[in-house]
Order: C-alpha cells, then sequence, then structure tokens
C-alpha cells in the first residue's frame, strides 16, 4: 500500500448565537494563505489560538469530503496518457444495505479510528473507498482516501493505494456484503426470519497488521421491538469466506480459528471459548443446513452438517459472570 499526503490549509469557526467567524490557519506556509494573510492580516488567527474545547472536536466536513472524493477519482492519476485514457480512474465502491436481500448503494464516507498503513497510531480519520472504474477491471479495492480529524494534523488527505493485483486484489465492499447474501447458512437464517425483519447494517473496514477485516451486523427490526435487536455480526478477513455470530467476538473466534487451520466457510466449529447462547445459536443454525440439505437429496452436505451439529453440541462453553 502506498500513501500520498494532502493538506487543509484552513478551518473556519462560527458562533451559532452571534454569527462571529474566524479562520484558523491550518498550514501558515501555504502560498495562496500567506498572500491573504498579507492583505488582510486581520482575517486569521493561529489554530495554536484556538479554544481547546472546539479543537478537542473538530470534525472534517462531510460536504467537503465529498467533493474532494468526487476530484480524486480522476485527478490521483499523474502520467499524462493514463489520465487521458481515462483506464485509471477510480469510483466509489457500493455495499448492500437494507432490509432482506438489501439494496446496492454507494458506499458513504465513515469517521472511523484506524492505524493507517505505515503508521503505528490510532488516528481518528473520515475513510472513503474506491474501486476502479473502468469495466472488466475487477471490483477489489483501489484506493482509500482519509482524511485526519486529529487536532495535531487536522485536515490531512492521506491516498492508501492499494496493490493492482488483477489475479488476487484486494476485496472490496461490493465483494464482501455480496458473499454475506450468498452464503448458504446466512441466506438460510436470514430466509427463516423472513426477510423483511433482517436489516443489514453499515460495513466497516479496518486496517489489521498486513490485511483488512470487514464486518457488517444484521439486526432484527420488527414491529413488536421498539428498536432494531442485534441478530448477527458478519464478518471476513478479506479471502472471500464470510463467518457469523451473535457477537463480534464469537465471529472474529470462527474467523481466526478457520484461518489457522487453513478452511473457509461460515461454517467451522464453536469457537472454544463461545458462550451458552452462542452454541445454542450456532447448534440451530447447523440443524437448520442439515434439514434443508436432507429435504432437497443433499446427502453429503446433510452429513457435514450434522458431524458439525455434533462437535458444536460436544464444545464446552465459556463462563459467563453472574
Amino acid at each position: 500500500m502506498a500513501l500520498r499526503d494532502l493538506k487543509i490549509i484552513a478551518v473556519a469557526v462560527m458562533d451559532a448565537y452571534s454569527g462571529e467567524t474566524k479562520l484558523y490557519v491550518v498550514d501558515p506556509e501555504e502560498p495562496m494563505t500567506r498572500t491573504w494573510r498579507s492583505v488582510y492580516p486581520e482575517l486569521f488567527t493561529e489554530i495554536s489560538k484556538m479554544p481547546q474545547g472546539v479543537r478537542a472536536h473538530m470534525r472534517f466536513g462531510e460536504d467537503l469530503f465529498n467533493f474532494q472524493s468526487a476530484a480524486i477519482q480522476r485527478f490521483h492519476v499523474t502520467d499524462e496518457e493514463a489520465f487521458f485514457n481515462g483506464n485509471q480512474n477510480w469510483a466509489l465502491t457500493q455495499e448492500i444495505l437494507g432490509r432482506g436481500e438489501g439494496t446496492t448503494e454507494p458506499s458513504e464516507a465513515r469517521y472511523t479510528y484506524a492505524v493507517l498503513p505505515g503508521d503505528r497510531t490510532e488516528r481518528f480519520e473520515l475513510i472513503r473507498s474506491f474501486k476502479p472504474a473502468t469495466t472488466g477491471r475487477g471490483i477489489g479495492f483501489s484506493a482509500w482516501l482519509a482524511a485526519s480529524n486529529e487536532p495535531d494534523d487536522f485536515g490531512k488527505l492521506t491516498i492508501v493505494d492499494f496493490p493492482a493485483n488483477q489475479d488476487d486484489p484486494l476485496v472490496s465492499l461490493d465483494t464482501f456484503t455480496a458473499n454475506v447474501g450468498r452464503d448458504p447458512q446466512l441466506s438460510l437464517e436470514i430466509g427463516q426470519r423472513r426477510d423483511s425483519n433482517v436489516l443489514r447494517g453499515n460495513t466497516i473496514v479496518a486496517p489489521i497488521g498486513e490485511g483488512l477485516l470487514y464486518v457488517q451486523p444484521l439486526y432484527l427490526d420488527t414491529a413488536s421491538d421498539s428498536l432494531p435487536r442485534l441478530f448477527k455480526v458478519v464478518v471476513s478477513l478479506g479471502d472471500g469466506n464470510v463467518y457469523s455470530a451473535g457477537t463480534f467476538d464469537g465471529a472474529l473466534d470462527l474467523a481466526l480459528q478457520a484461518a489457522g487451520q487453513g478452511g473457509g466457510g461460515s461454517t467451522p466449529d464453536a469457537a472454544p471459548n463461545a458462550t451458552a447462547d452462542e452454541r445454542l445459536d450456532r447448534a440451530q443454525s447447523e440443524l437448520d443446513a442439515y434439514q434443508a440439505a436432507i429435504g432437497r437429496g443433499d446427502y453429503v452436505e446433510a452429513g457435514r452438517r450434522l458431524e458439525a451439529l455434533k462437535r458444536v453440541l460436544g464444545a464446552r462453553a465459556a463462563p459467563t459472570t453472574p
């Protein structure tokens, strides 16, 4: 992954009661800022003089970030011929959200804590993801645009370029959320609870070591509940497989267990430290899948599900705190 840095030059802060506006200079060495400050010296204020209460709650504006994200899709290209041909342009990734099977929508920019490649410090960032815009180039990740919300480098824009490996691209949000819907076990569980009652939440992607961690929550939203209730947490390590459990910890344990065994799919044994509720949920899923396989005459799959059910029921549940 390659990183390139851009900068914001000033932050405008308006008093909501009086309408008084101040412009705090972030980059005093920027040529345009220096020129305007020489013409209107009282218009700008050093950012070091910003009140601490305001400084601690600065957020990079989403509207500005959206404009920058639109521009960077084409103007990140530095090679003249590639810029003219447009074959290195980016497009916003898409993800499946909403009820039941969900609808495909452009991925929104999201505020999140992350440790970007090459850094060791967790920072509060506004991140948007891109994929290749050219048809036929796959739907792996092309890049991220990240805007820092930290006071010491507020507005610093970082482009994270992902390797353009067409044989093994990093899975984008498009592929991950599609895999959630294609997974046989999850599809079965969602169908049994009526598609209209299952609500797909926003996907979070976080850099972990040399790879990425993908997380999407699924909720049950029924008329009898005043608020949606967490149903499943689905995670992936970007290898095309998805793993689900009643909690994030449970799903992550399944993913790490499968990765350690070199396996795949969303049906590994229950995690060693799974709670009784998580084991029961996993057992019910395996039983449902077993019955569905019997119903369609797939006895090989039915046998595999039955063995998985036995292993889940034989696993030891983690003690719960009274």
